[in-house]
């Protein structure tokens, strides 16, 4: 059954992107990738998943904590699509770019379709990481429960969000609450 993103699901994302901060990873991307246009509508989950897998594998690889915040909308432009927030950093930013393209490419898409992926640097740039952290997932979370984005301060936009089958939104796992628990005991 198609659902909203709940309060608890919201929050778990907007304390992961706090998370993300304290260990030194700020979600500084915002990558879009549109499983529609790409030619991956019915398996967006699975795809998303092992996208996500390569990327935090190649940067880890190349000394990066993978870090990530995301949520599936199914709109009317790009039906269904992930954004997802991204800690990249800045020298190793166009080689990730080039990487997403192959990985949506070996689960079945065609990143090179107008519109499949798009990567920007901190879309809302100021110079404060936590109001612009905030304006993005104030834009991730349009697709949270009335009440859940009343509390929040989000703007829900229901048509943009669309309905999604599945899960609406999630963390990387050391962005998750076991870790941000595990970190809250060791300080």
């Amino acid at each position: 059954m198609p659902k909203q993103i709940s309060l608890s699901s919201a929050e778990n994302v907007i304390h992961a992107a706090g998370h993300a901060a304290l260990i030194d990873a700020p979600l500084n991307r915002h990558l879009t990738i549109s499983w529609y246009v790409a030619g991956l509508p019915g398996r967006v989950h699975d795809a998303q998943r092992d996208v996500l897998q390569k990327a935090s594998k190649w940067l880890a690889y190349h000394g990066v904590t993978p870090a990530y915040v995301w949520a599936v909308e199914n709109g009317p432009v790009l039906q269904y699509h992930t954004h997802i927030a991204i800690h990249v950093p800045q020298p190793l930013a166009g080689r990730f770019r080039t990487m997403v393209d192959r990985w949506v490419k070996s689960v079945g898409g065609n990143p090179h379709l107008c519109g499949a992926v798009k990567m920007t640097r901190d879309k809302y740039s100021r110079t404060d990481y936590h109001e612009s952290i905030r304006d993005l997932l104030r834009y991730m979370l349009k697709g949270s429960e009335h009440r859940a984005a009343q509390l929040l301060g989000i703007e829900p936009n229901y048509e943009k969000a669309g309905l999604v089958q599945g899960k609406r939104c999630g963390t990387s796992q050391n962005l998750g609450p076991k870790a941000r628990l595990e970190s809250s005991l060791i300080h």
